[in-house]
Parts: structure tokens; sequence; C-alpha cells
């Protein structure tokens, strides 16, 4: 994607590179914009919690954002680490280093 392309194409390419999660695919090759183009859609589709999310996290990378989007979408540690090409353990390590604001 370009960056001259409208905000309905990368709404387009958000929700089709969601849906790819969706149905079983994975982030391996994922570049950081195509996180960013993702993480606009999710916004959309899933308001209230990517909201929730900010509130609880900040302003947290894209993919970090997807991660804590997949865990409360109910993906376990394993169906995360699926989409995201490491192992469970690894999720879950990741998950614990996404500091909240208030603990």
């Amino acid at each position: 994607m370009v960056a001259s392309q409208s905000s309905a194409a990368n709404a387009r390419c958000g929700k089709e590179l969601y849906l790819h999660i969706k149905n079983g695919g994975t982030t391996i090759t994922w570049t950081k914009q195509d996180y960013e183009l993702c993480m606009a859609y999710c916004k959309i589709e899933f308001a209230e919690t990517m909201a929730e999310i900010e509130r609880c996290y900040g302003n947290i990378a894209p993919r970090k954002q997807l991660i804590m989007l997949l865990q409360r979408l109910n993906y376990d540690y394993a169906a995360i680490g699926r989409v995201l090409g490491i192992n469970s353990d690894s999720v879950r390590k990741n998950i614990a280093r996404i500091t909240p604001l208030t603990k």
C-alpha cells in the first residue's frame, strides 16, 4: 500500500489482513505497515475492545495491539502463537512484557 491510497482502500486492505488471520493465516511475512492497516480496521470493527486496550496500555505498537486484541477475542496462547509464528511460551512472555498503564 502506498500512503496516497484512500482511507477506504486502507480499510479494505486492513479487513483483508484481519480476515487472513481469522481464516487461519499467519502474520509471519507481515510488515509494520500491514500491522498498522490491520489494526486501523480493527479499531473500526472492534471499537470498544480497541478503546479498552488503548486505555489499559496506552499507545503500544500495532503488533502488540494485535496480540492483546486476539487475547481479548479468546484466542489461547497456542492460537496467538500460530498467528504470529512463535510458540505459546513466547506468546505468554510477550503478553507479560506489555505493561499496563495502571497496576
